[in-house]
């Protein structure tokens, strides 16, 4: 992940350090989970039995690959224009 983390944004094309870069989920694909959540276990993968155990590292190249690489802001920009937040907060 820090090596994906380490590619510029989609959006801007500008290359910031890893803690400015985020995973959006694209529209159309299905989220299990922010991929930063699934990295450092605060969510855990239900079982079918019920259990819970921490995501594998191919279930989060799995998530991984629902998304694109982008900055914070960028990212933002990305959620205000698919929910319409613009219009929510004036």
């Amino acid at each position: 992940m820090a090596e994906q983390k380490a590619n510029p944004c989609h959006d801007c094309g500008v290359q910031h350090p890893a803690t400015v870069m985020e995973f959006d989920h694209l529209p159309g694909h299905v989220k299990t989970a922010g991929v930063a959540d699934m990295v450092q276990s605060r969510v855990l993968h239900t079982l079918p039995d019920g259990s819970t155990r921490a995501y594998t590292l191919e279930e989060i190249a799995a998530e991984i690959a629902k998304c694109e690489l982008v900055c914070a802001n960028c990212h933002r920009l990305r959620s205000a224009s698919r929910g319409n937040w613009a219009e929510a907060s004036a």
